[in-house]
């Protein structure tokens, strides 16, 4: 409640995922940005959300870095490349090493 030159208001506010646990909240950290992000998520006790799958990390990743979407070649390219844990994390770092970013 907020009262101010006798005018009075009230907000009300929750916690969305009260019954979460917060120790189930984890994900893979590689880096303090990491670190940050889950300690976020457990404060809040929101559950992160699952990976998505290339496609869609390939048009997110574009748009993120570069304003723009793939290409069909770099499509094509991403698909082509062995399933690896690394394999997005080159598609990153092509990105930010481009002259468009």
């Amino acid at each position: 409640m907020v009262r101010y030159s006798g005018q009075v208001s009230a907000a009300r506010a929750g916690a969305p995922y009260q019954d979460a646990n917060t120790a189930a909240i984890s994900f893979p950290v590689k880096n303090f940005i990491d670190e940050r992000v889950l300690a976020e998520l457990k404060r809040l006790r929101i559950p992160p959300s699952p990976l998505c799958d290339d496609a869609s990390f390939l048009r997110r990743v574009h748009l993120d870095v570069v304003g723009r979407l793939p290409t069909p070649e770099e499509i094509r390219a991403l698909r082509a490349r062995a399933a690896s844990a690394s394999k997005r994390e080159q598609v990153i770092d092509q990105l930010l090493a481009s002259p468009e970013n």
